[in-house]
Order: structure tokens, then C-alpha cells, then sequence
């Protein structure tokens, strides 16, 4: 998983042999909807 600090966009996310796995949709819209607090985690620290 890659997410860009700039923009927090979701810049790559790759498997074995840079594959998608299964999971490739639900990771990234698992981080899409929670790059709110991603960016209020980031601001605090």
C-alpha cells in the first residue's frame, strides 16, 4: 500500500507479483473513507 502524504490518495496497491489480491477493492476504499482521520492523525502528531 502507497498513499501519496501530499494528497492522500491511494497511489498503489499491489499483491504477491504485484498482483491484486482479493482484497485490493476493500483495502482501498477502506483507506478512502477514513482519510479524514488519517488527516487529523497526522495533523495532531
Amino acid at each position: 500500500m502507497e498513499v501519496s502524504l501530499k494528497t492522500l490518495e491511494v497511489v498503489q496497491s499491489r499483491g504477491l507479483h504485484n498482483s491484486n489480491t482479493e482484497y485490493h477493492d476493500r483495502i482501498v476504499n477502506l483507506v478512502n473513507s477514513n482519510v479524514n482521520l488519517i488527516r487529523q492523525r497526522m495533523e495532531a502528531a
